[in-house]
Parts: structure tokens; sequence; C-alpha cells
């Protein structure tokens, strides 16, 4: 009978840390390539990874969505959703893997200057525990700034070989 009692606990046990490692974890986060747009460059690039952070297979929705009004920080704008190249990912990742997604945003012209910020949510689930989701997301901004003209060699070399010259002119009728 004690043999049987331990065996319960044994059982019970393992039926208890069963589910604990097989849970569903990923991190998800977006690396910045390019955020600085204006002007003539009307586009940001970033990279988009999924880590899993468990020991099991998951099937993962990996989705692009414009920041609600709590994610935004001061002075931010959401992102307009229809600017990037994709809003949705589905894909299985294998306990201990990482998947990595590059994200395009193409802005139309005459967006005004600001921050917009977007969100990357990801939801994991392992397939036979459905029961058990996971969710990560990271947001990054896209930063819209006014095109500052650099002036070309000559505007600038031209003028100051000018006064110089002048400069130089004026000491030598001086001595």
């Amino acid at each position: 009978m004690r043999g049987i009692g331990i065996f319960a606990v044994v059982i019970g046990i393992a039926l208890l840390c069963h589910p604990a490692l097989a849970n569903p974890g990923i991190n998800v986060s977006i690396e910045v390539i390019d955020q600085i747009t204006g002007g003539a460059d009307l586009s940001a690039e970033y990279n988009v990874k999924v880590e899993s952070i468990t020991n099991v297979a998951e099937d993962v929705v990996l989705t692009i969505r414009s920041a609600e009004s709590s994610e935004l920080s001061t002075g931010e704008d959401p992102a307009d959703i229809s600017w990037f190249d994709w809003t949705s990912q589905s894909f299985s990742l294998a306990a201990g893997d990482t998947e990595e997604f590059p994200l395009y945003a193409s802005l139309p012209a005459g967006v005004s200057e600001g921050d917009y910020r977007f969100v990357a949510d990801g939801e994991a689930t392992v397939p036979n525990m459905p029961w058990l989701p996971a969710e990560d997301s990271d947001s990054k901004e896209i930063v819209v700034v006014i095109e500052e003209t650099i002036p070309e060699f000559s505007t600038i070399a031209l003028p100051a070989v000018t006064i110089l010259g002048l400069f130089l002119m004026m000491y030598r009728r001086k001595q």
C-alpha cells in the first residue's frame, strides 16, 4: 500500500512538471537597419527576430500593427499599417531556434515630419497544447525628418577663397 502511495506522488509530480517543461515561450525583437526617412528617401528597414526560449516546437503567428495610444511616447504617432511590405507571418519554430524576417516600410510622399511607432506581436502555441499560449512583443519607430540639403563645395569654397584673397591683398598693400 505504501508503494502505491509513493508511486502516486511521483506520477502526480511528473504530471505537474510536464506542462511546465512544455510551456511555450518566445522573444520578439526588432533590429533597426534604417529608421530615418525624409526627402527623397521614403523607406525604412528593420529585421524582426523571433527566438524560441523553450524546449518544444511551437507554432508562431507574428503580426505587425500600429501602436496603440497606451504604447506611444510623447510626440509619437501610430504608424500606418499600409506602409509595411507584410503584416503577418505564420511559421513553425523548433525548440531553441531563431527566425528572422526583413521588414520594409515604404512611406507615401508628403508624410509629415515626426516619429511613428509600430509593434511586432508574436503569439506561440505548442501544437498539442493550444491552451497554453505565449505572447511577446517589441516596438520601434520610423523617424521622418525634413531633408536638410548640404551645400555644394563650390558654394562654400569660392566665397571663402575670395575672402582670403581679399585679406591677402589688403595685407600686402599695408606693407
